[in-house]
């Protein structure tokens, strides 16, 4: 999972960009990808190493009505 670690904090990073941008919270993010606020913490969280399923990933971006490859981006702080 380390060989990856900077891909998930960079997922992280993307989804709570994108999450921010868009004025929501987390509860409401979770909400709309139908997962748990504890889920999406954990996703969001840059020291948690996550592995996170495609259809999380796609319902995520569809909530946050944007193309799922944006979360992949390289995003510099």
């Amino acid at each position: 999972m380390e060989k990856y670690a900077a891909q998930y904090v960079n997922l992280s990073r993307n989804i709570r960009f994108y999450r921010k941008l868009a004025r929501l919270t987390q509860s409401q993010l979770a909400e709309m990808a139908d997962i748990s606020t504890g889920w999406m913490g954990h996703i969001e969280s840059e020291s948690m190493i996550t592995p996170v399923s495609l259809q999380t990933i796609f319902a995520i971006a569809e909530a946050l009505g944007i193309h799922e490859s944006k979360l992949f981006e390289k995003r510099e702080l």
